[in-house]
């Protein structure tokens, strides 16, 4: 629906000859849309379960207490290499694949003249094949009994085969000479959108430690926006270096290529999925998180030390209004007392 509504008001502005408040007016929409479906979510949304976290409750301790648990996690994970290993490989290939529809757009319409309004169609396309995609995948994953690294890898060797693709234009014959290509890689692209990002999650699932799933998928949210830079970083200067945007797809192909290996080569997730509940690795990483101060144990001694101090704090608040009380009454008792003596 966002798609739908944001590409309609820039092909209207568009039809007005003004492209600059065309992109405004667009920015514009999707700040509103993004808007009015958090508010419900903000004002909804379930507090956090458990205990709260030691320290004074405020968003500085929060932050820091955050990035204490996120420095631990990524020193903890050299106890479970095959998650590790996962994390490096998939550090390269997102960047990878949000790089080749960063690439694609420059490249589009800058070496191959496509105009917008052949764009606006592959814009529509992509997501819809995505969800085309998705559902053929499934077909295919339970008719031939794929593991999910399995499908992982294949739905790479497409994005591979995207970038190879880009490659073979420098012969000048084929590989994104001609902007009719576009329309049978980009839905080719888009078909795998949802199976790479949805299989990447599942096969992250495996291999986190029980009741660890927050901390590491925070560092897996991480990684992917923390790579997000080195693609667009590396295309711009080999544009600058070459003139082409051409030359970006050896650096992707070169990403592909590399997590595809990782993730055949080195990342088991049978033995991930036991180093993951393997006690000594778990104490190990325990002891880790120990050192900055965020392991479970420190957690909950700080949180009794804080549940102590305040119950003694209760308590001496009840002697106090007991005393109050009783030296109340004793005032009172001496008063009905002096009344009487007088009558």
């Amino acid at each position: 629906c966002l798609l739908i509504i944001v590409t309609a008001v820039v092909v209207v502005m568009i039809g007005f000859h003004n492209i600059l408040n065309a992109i405004a007016v667009a920015m514009f929409v999707q700040g509103v849309w993004w808007c009015l479906f958090t508010m419900p979510t903000v004002l909804h949304i379930r507090k956090r379960a458990g205990p709260p976290l030691p320290g004074s409750q405020n968003i500085l301790n929060f932050v820091w207490f955050s990035l204490k648990r996120s420095i631990a996690t990524l020193r903890a994970v050299q106890h479970i290499p095959q998650t590790r290993n996962f994390m490096i490989a998939y550090f390269l290939y997102t960047d990878a694949v949000s790089t080749i529809s960063q690439a694609g757009v420059i490249f589009a319409v800058d070496e191959l003249g496509m105009q917008l309004g052949d764009f606006l169609i592959l814009v529509f396309v992509a997501p819809f094949m995505a969800m085309l995609g998705m559902k053929a995948t499934l077909w295919y994953r339970r008719k031939y009994k794929l593991s999910t690294k399995e499908v992982l890898v294949r739905s790479l060797c497409v994005y591979t085969f995207v970038s190879f693709w880009g490659i073979l234009g420098f012969s000048g014959v084929i590989g994104y000479v001609y902007a009719w290509e576009l329309f049978i890689i980009i839905p080719l692209y888009g078909g795998f959108l949802a199976v790479y990002e949805s299989t990447s999650r599942a096969l992250f699932c495996e291999l986190v430690p029980p009741g660890q799933e927050a901390e590491f998928f925070g560092i897996y949210e991480i990684s992917d926006k923390g790579s997000s830079w080195i693609g667009p970083m590396v295309v711009a200067v080999l544009y600058d270096r070459f003139g082409s945007v051409r030359y970006a797809f050896l650096y992707l192909f070169l990403a592909c290529i590399a997590s595809i290996v990782i993730l055949k080569k080195f990342v088991d997730v049978e033995t991930g999925s036991m180093d993951c509940r393997n006690k000594k690795n778990l104490l190990q990483m325990d002891k880790i998180r120990e050192k900055f101060g965020v392991s479970k144990k420190q957690i909950q001694a700080e949180i009794k030390k804080r549940k102590k101090l305040g119950s003694s704090v209760a308590s001496s608040n009840a002697s106090s209004a007991v005393s109050t009380r009783s030296s109340q009454s004793s005032v009172e008792r001496r008063s009905s007392h002096s009344s009487v003596q007088r009558s």
